[in-house]
């Protein structure tokens, strides 16, 4: 789990000697994008490490960012990877079940949270380590298939909400 430095040392543009602070609200989006002294009390990501969202919307998982992170976020680590693929792992706890499986540990609380306990307790499937491999290539690339459809129907959808205006414009100008 990460640390929270004050927020009296918060800073919305990018600064020297200053590192990204990832929230709970981060790992998708730049919207927010907070930056604080990189100082020693910091916990560190580099843009291959697994962090798993472990309060609140437990289970959400990302990875390709580097900075540093707050309690709210955990880095996962894999000590074993002649037997797991990091890969392969990203995508395990990215699913479903593994996220169905934290909430039930936390069912009790008011707001969601995980341990280090709870993840350790879930069992996984765990082929050998080329279908691990070959398992998630393909999720990858799904996946990839699957945000440049988003992309493209964000467009499309962008173009049909400007239409009416156009069309508007038009008609008072005598144009239809």
């Amino acid at each position: 789990r990460g640390y929270n430095p004050p927020k009296s040392t918060f800073s919305y543009e990018k600064k020297e000697g200053y590192v990204r602070f990832y929230q709970i609200r981060d790992g998708s989006s730049d919207t927010y994008s907070v930056y604080v002294p990189n100082t020693k009390q910091l916990h560190k990501m580099k843009d291959d490490d697994i962090m798993m969202v472990a309060y609140r919307h437990i289970g959400r998982v990302f990875r390709g960012v580097s900075g540093a992170f707050n309690v709210a976020l955990c880095k996962i680590s894999n000590l074993s990877n002649d037997t797991l693929n990091d890969d392969y792992l990203f995508h395990i706890l990215s699913s479903k079940y593994v996220k169905g499986e934290l909430l039930k540990y936390s069912e009790r609380s008011l707001i969601p949270s995980m341990s280090v306990n709870h993840l350790s307790e879930i069992k996984i499937p765990l082929p050998p380590i080329l279908k691990q491999k070959e398992i998630a290539n393909y999720l990858s690339e799904k996946l990839a298939t699957v945000e440049q459809l988003k992309t493209t129907l964000q467009t499309q959808l962008d173009s049909i909400n400007q239409l009416p205006a156009a069309l508007l414009k038009q008609a008072f100008k005598g144009e239809l």
